[in-house]
């Protein structure tokens, strides 16, 4: 297991390898990790994924050959060519290896087999939007419940 900082360094060197857990190992140039890192501090920002750290997450590969490895870091999982030439983010269940839906997105990081709405939704860009609306106000819900307890346990600590 390879901190993201480290296997860039390790590449800005020469080539960086990542072994899967069969022992198949892949080396990356110094390209595919710096498109690795720049994907990771994306989705990070995007998905609010405690930014001040992303460097220093573990990059997990998953499986590995010459040409591809497919690494998981943190939640977000990647498939990444070995010379750089592609980044592809990955649905972020254990095993899959399509492509999410929508990279870009604020909360879809699953491939369509794994949205857990029917067809007519995923179709539907109203019924994609919706859901997403929906994930989006469950998200800053919990977040404002977090807040308040947060608040409340200052003030009673302040009371005392």
């Amino acid at each position: 297991m390879t901190a993201l900082a480290e296997l860039l360094a390790n590449a800005t060197a020469g080539t960086a390898r990542l072994a899967d857990p069969t022992g198949a190992t892949a080396s990356i140039n110094f390209v595919a990790a710096a498109r690795l890192l720049t994907a990771v501090a994306d989705d990070t920002n995007t998905l609010s994924l405690n930014a001040d750290d992303f460097a220093q997450r573990t990059v997990t590969a998953e499986s590995a050959d010459a040409e591809t490895v497919i690494v998981q870091v943190g939640p977000l999982r990647y498939l990444v060519s070995t010379d750089g030439i592609d980044v592809l983010r990955l649905c972020t269940v254990a095993g899959c290896e399509r492509e999410c839906i929508d990279p870009g997105s604020l909360l879809t990081r699953v491939c369509t087999e794994h949205l857990d709405v029917d067809d007519s939704q995923i179709s539907n860009p109203r019924g994609i939007r919706a859901v997403r609306l929906d994930a989006w106000q469950q998200l800053a819900e919990d977040r404002a419940r977090t807040a308040r307890g947060d608040l409340d346990v200052a003030g009673k600590l302040r009371d005392q």
